[in-house]
């Protein structure tokens, strides 16, 4: 725990929240107990992956809280607390390719046609999920963050960065997009959106 805490001052706020899950359900493990870091060996994580299989823990979440793990036990190698043991080497703890989830084309017809109040919170979430769905599926913290700038009318498109990885995306404007940004379109503000 405490190199979690020191991580606060160098990581993401989500990457301490990983670390910490992760020692909370090694701890559930354990059983609530603790071990010394210089005890840890492959035996103990290959149970703990098992453990989590048979307790329904996803493959990708097992592996995620295995690498958060790791990254805990190698940050203490690094500050020599334990000596390198390579306890994770028997693991994956890559990601497992996922089944694509997308919702049918008579689900989008069915809320494009919805008729709500123009000045509803509802219309403005509508809006966003389709805004975000012709987007190409941008996140929502790109959406939100969409300035005007950022929207390119001569060459119909729009390029900004992603918010969480900083790389640059190019997105075709598209009529429907379009008709969501005049909705709301105000001069005076710098984001194409009412949500900052």
């Amino acid at each position: 725990m405490k190199i979690v805490a020191h991580q606060r001052a160098v990581r993401s706020l989500s990457t301490c929240s990983n670390y910490l899950t992760a020692l909370r359900s090694f701890r559930r493990f354990l059983g609530g107990d603790d071990i010394p870091l210089r005890s840890l060996s492959s035996g103990h994580i290959g149970r703990y992956r098992q453990w989590l299989h048979q307790n329904g823990v996803s493959p990708n979440t097992t592996s995620c809280y295995l690498r958060s793990l790791r990254s805990l036990y190698n940050i203490a190698v690094r500050r020599h607390v334990v000596r390198q043991c390579f306890p994770f080497s028997e693991v994956f703890t890559g990601n497992m390719a996922t089944a694509k989830r997308a919702a049918p084309l008579s689900v989008i017809r069915s809320l494009r046609s919805l008729t709500l109040p123009s000045d509803s919170s509802l219309r403005l979430s509508l809006d966003m999920f389709l805004f975000s769905f012709y987007a190409m599926g941008m996140p929502f913290a790109d959406v939100a963050r969409l300035r005007r700038s950022q929207i390119d009318f001569s060459s119909s498109s729009i390029v900004y960065h992603r918010q969480k990885t900083g790389c640059p995306v190019t997105v075709s404007l598209e009529p429907c997009m379009l008709d969501i940004i005049r909705r709301y379109s105000d001069s005076c503000r710098q984001y194409v959106f009412p949500l900052l």
